[in-house]
């Protein structure tokens, strides 16, 4: 879930594909919600998302980062 007007809104689209958190690829290490909540929860400072966008599926891959502060 994207808070509205978090630094993360915007960032992503209903529909985009999430491949990697962190370097980590998660669609072949978590299988569940809950495990990449649970990592996510278990992050600090810069986390890395490596996101397939709906719009640009078989067209790239977009990579953005921001700060994650608990």
């Amino acid at each position: 879930r994207i808070v509205h007007g978090s630094i993360a809104q915007g960032l992503f689209s209903i529909g985009d594909q999430l491949l990697e958190i962190n370097n980590i690829n998660i669609q072949r290490e978590y299988r569940t919600l809950d495990e990449i909540v649970q990592l996510m929860d278990s992050l600090h400072g810069t986390i890395s998302f490596l996101l397939l966008p709906c719009d640009e599926i078989n067209h790239g891959i977009h990579n953005q980062a921001f700060n994650h502060n608990q």
